[in-house]
């Protein structure tokens, strides 16, 4: 057998005793080696021990070591008697020297397994931290989650109670509009009521013309314009719209007995809810929407409804006109305005103002009406410079007790809009 197959098969032989006494080699029933793999944590821990406990036991060995010498002039000669002796030990001493370089590669082999294993302890260690750390993390981020849907929740929690104060108040003013609706008062009667405490129709078409010049100033020719008077009742305005040369104008009222009472007097009516009809109309199509005395009969949402609604029709620079008792006067806080089964509740003039500007009218302005001859003003030389404040106090009282008894809320469409 030549040199070169000797040293094949002995590469052979090495890389199969490297392979059993691998930590990844099983040995089977026939003796044979098969690669080992997926072994389980406990199971290299076990390997590892198996491997250091068997490279300390081969530590002790004689194998072969590199031929050298530190002569300097005869080094040659030794180096080749040391290669001669060695090649006759190989010869005649194979049957020792072998299984001493054996036990040696052996201990190499497992010394190298003892520090891959370690090496792939401290690896699956360091993944086994890092999914601690991962799991931690999420833990944290979890807590976090849990903190923010609580803080949601809360949040939420108190919208649902804002939500339910208003639809609180919805009920409330349902149940208001539902017992005002359903008062038992026929058509005639409330016609007989208002000719009975209203005034006489030349009376309120007097008190009205307080409003002609206001609104002459945004629109000075009547008979160009569009106008519709919500809760027109008896017809008094209309009568003034007509006289001022309106022409497209019209009355919207529930009460059919005042509806057939305008008609007869020239003027177009329609038996309607106010809103509804309002509803109906196109966008930007009128220049001016009235109402009196009707918002005091109206729960506050219906209001703003109303208000919203007028926005909605009136063309930019429109108007909008809505009178109602003033509070503020004593008289009519107190006493006239509970005359009337059908008020809901007096309106400050203060608070329409706010609704109206809220709604999203640009000019507004509160106009005083119908002051009653009684209401005095006196000056501080009536009474002298020293009598200043009980002046001031005179006619503050007058003012509440005679003082205007109806206000109107006075508001311009923006004309961008």
């Amino acid at each position: 057998m030549s040199d070169s197959l000797k040293e094949f098969q002995r590469k052979i032989e090495i890389r199969q005793f490297a392979i059993n006494n691998s930590w990844k080699a099983d040995t089977t029933a026939s003796g044979d080696s098969v690669y080992r793999d997926g072994c389980g944590l406990e199971d290299r821990f076990a390997l590892l021990d198996e491997n250091i406990v068997e490279a300390d036991s081969s530590k002790f060995t004689n194998g072969y070591f590199p031929i050298y010498s530190n002569k300097k002039h005869i080094g040659g000669f030794v180096v080749f008697c040391k290669r001669a002796v060695r090649k006759i030990m190989k010869i005649f001493m194979g049957w020792y020297i072998f299984p001493i370089l054996e036990h040696a590669n052996h201990f190499r082999g497992k010394i190298v397994n003892a520090v891959a294993l370690e090496r792939e302890l401290i690896v699956q260690q360091q993944q086994k931290i890092n999914t601690l750390l991962d799991q931690v993390q999420k833990i944290t981020n979890s807590q976090k989650e849990s903190e923010k849907s609580e803080r949601k929740a809360r949040e939420h929690a108190k919208k649902l109670e804002e939500q339910m104060v208003v639809l609180m108040g919805e009920v409330n003013t349902l149940r208001a509009e539902y017992e005002r609706d359903n008062l038992e008062m026929s058509d005639d009667f409330y016609h007989d009521f208002e000719e009975a405490f209203r005034g006489s129709r030349e009376d309120i078409k007097t008190r009205l013309q307080v409003y002609v010049p206001i609104i002459r100033k945004h629109l000075s020719d009547w008979g160009k314009g569009t106008f519709i008077d919500v809760g027109s009742g008896r017809g008094e305005w209309l009568d003034v719209l007509k006289e001022n040369g309106a022409s497209d104008y019209i009355g919207v009222d529930l009460n059919q007995t005042q509806n057939k009472i305008c008609e007869e007097r020239g003027h177009r009516t329609i038996c309607m809810d106010c809103i509804q009809y309002l509803r109906e109309r196109p966008e930007k199509s009128v220049d001016l929407v009235t109402g009196f005395q009707i918002i005091e009969h109206l729960p506050l949402p219906i209001f703003v409804q109303l208000v919203e609604e007028c926005k909605r029709v009136l063309k930019p620079g429109g108007m909008l006109l809505f009178e109602t008792q003033n509070p503020s006067n004593l008289s009519v806080g107190a006493d006239t305005f509970y005359i009337d089964p059908s008020h809901i509740r007096p309106l400050d003039p203060r608070l329409i103002e706010f609704l109206v500007k809220w709604c999203g009218f640009e000019q507004t302005q509160i106009i005083d009406a119908n002051t009653t001859a009684n209401c005095m003003n006196f000056n501080e030389d009536m009474l002298g410079q020293e009598n200043k404040q009980l002046v001031h106090h005179i006619n503050d009282i007058s003012w509440k007790l005679f003082g205007p008894q109806d206000y109107a809320i006075f508001a311009v469409k923006g004309s961008k809009e």
